[in-house]
């Protein structure tokens, strides 16, 4: 456990996997996103623009190098806000954390876009490369059986896929 407040760095968004990300001090909330993927290479991270001028505005005051050239070609991306194309970048020093968890730094590209919502999302190949499903393995374990779900037996399966 990790000597934080759990209250502040614990993250419920309606059982999203949400995490926070430590860039020079700055905390932003980020959603591991797996299924934010393209091709082999292809940058599919995000950070909205209000935390690229939160992160640029540190920079300024601290004097120090956050902010780090990345290169990036253009490409669409969906969200539920809608398709929009980006082309601009950054790299960033990160280290994602949460009540239970907390990684080493990396450094992570980041495609720079509005229409997303939380903060920053961390995509599916960072996801891999840093087996972040092992580390944060909490946030994606199965939940108590409720009322909503029930298993069904094999006895039971034809009678499931069977039509009135």
């Amino acid at each position: 456990m990790l000597s934080n407040s759990t209250e502040s760095l614990t993250i419920v968004d309606n059982n999203k996997p949400m995490v926070k990300c430590s860039i020079h001090s700055l905390n932003f909330d980020a959603l591991l996103d797996a299924c934010s993927s393209g091709p082999e290479g292809y940058i599919v991270n995000y950070i909205h623009p209000d935390a690229v001028i939160k992160i640029k505005d540190h920079q300024k005051k601290t004097k120090k190098s956050i902010m780090h050239r990345c290169n990036c070609s253009r490409a669409s991306t969906c969200t539920a806000a809608g398709c929009f194309e980006t082309s601009t970048c950054i790299s960033l020093d990160v280290q994602i954390y949460d009540a239970t968890y907390k990684s080493m730094t990396y450094r992570l590209s980041f495609r720079i876009s509005k229409g997303i919502n939380p903060e920053i999302i961390i995509g599916n190949h960072t996801f891999r490369s840093l087996d972040l499903s092992r580390h944060f393995r909490h946030l994606f374990a199965s939940i108590p059986k409720n009322t909503c779900i029930e298993s069904i037996s094999e006895e039971n399966l034809d009678n499931f896929h069977s039509y009135p």
